[in-house]
């Protein structure tokens, strides 16, 4: 087992590669095809708990590539009274790696949107001022639409100027602590994955917030959130903290590496590479990544 390790910036894209298609929990009724099937948010409230979960898993069935052409037109709806700012572009993706906080489990919450605007800087002055006012108006808009409500994780707004310099980004993210549906991960994912969170449980200094194939670069990703009371106050303290993460990193691998589990996953999904991420606020610098090639 080789190692490698570095001190990176956030890995925010590898949350979202097109990792192995998680299925989700069969339901009666119907699973939607087309987000235009999609009921208003008026007509969603109003059902009863048991036909809004079973609209929750029917929402599964919408490919996620599908759904660009609708809030293309819903976002340019809304611009149509913005003097000074138009669409430039929207991508979505979906989160196969997100586990929800302190749960062995993924959210059916788990889209993120990426939103370009364009503004005419030319003919303001509090450019980054509006820019937020309309972010802000923008997702309050996005929030009335019932799949947008039920399937969006994260939402970046970035805002441009007319010469393709960015102005302003404007975030809104989602909390899923209260989650009682779950997106139902492969046998071989899960038990994988099982087999990562159950160092969270005899460590309870860490927890794990992402773990899933990374397809593109040959990875298994697994994040850990290192509590701060797992580091100490002075700079000596640190140093020993982060010798001790360095030798815990070693240990992580050595188990998961070993695990009958997680070799099948990775042999299943063809991967050869186990990148395990730690995130503090204690790193200035972003996550302290270190990588481990079989």
């Amino acid at each position: 087992m080789r190692l490698r390790h570095m001190l990176l910036g956030a890995v925010a894209a590898l949350l979202l590669t097109s990792c192995t298609k998680a299925a989700v929990p069969s339901a009666k009724g119907d699973v939607l095809s087309s987000i235009e099937e999609v009921p208003s948010f008026e007509a969603y409230t109003q059902l009863p708990p048991g036909e809004k979960l079973r609209m929750r898993l029917g929402l599964e069935g919408i490919p996620v590539d599908s759904c660009d052409a609708y809030f293309t037109e819903m976002i340019q709806e809304f611009l149509q009274d913005e003097e000074l700012t138009s669409f430039r572009g929207i991508s979505i993706e979906q989160d196969h790696l997100t586990l929800i906080p302190g749960k062995n489990n993924k959210s059916l919450i788990n889209l993120v949107f990426h939103i370009d605007l364009e503004m005419d800087t030319t003919k303001v002055i509090d450019n980054c001022e509006i820019a937020d006012d309309v972010s802000d108006r923008l997702i309050e808009h996005l929030n009335r639409d019932t799949f947008y409500w039920l399937k969006a994780e994260h939402c970046t707004i970035s805002t441009y100027d007319l010469n393709g310099y960015k102005i302003r980004t404007s975030q809104r993210g989602t909390s899923t602590v209260n989650e009682i549906l779950f997106v139902e991960q492969p046998e071989a994912e899960y038990a994988a994955q099982s087999a990562a969170y159950s160092f969270t449980e005899k460590n309870p200094e860490f927890s794990l917030n992402q773990f899933g194939a990374v397809p593109e670069t040959n990875e298994l990703f697994a994040r850990f959130y290192v509590k701060d009371d797992y580091f100490g106050w002075g700079e000596k303290e640190n140093k020993q903290a982060m010798d001790g993460l360095e030798a815990v990193s070693s240990d992580i691998a050595e188990y998961l590496l070993e695990d009958r589990a997680v070799k099948g996953y990775m042999e299943e999904s063809g991967l050869d590479i186990l990148t395990l991420s730690f995130q503090s606020g204690f790193f200035d610098e972003g996550d302290w990544i270190v990588q481990f090639e079989q």
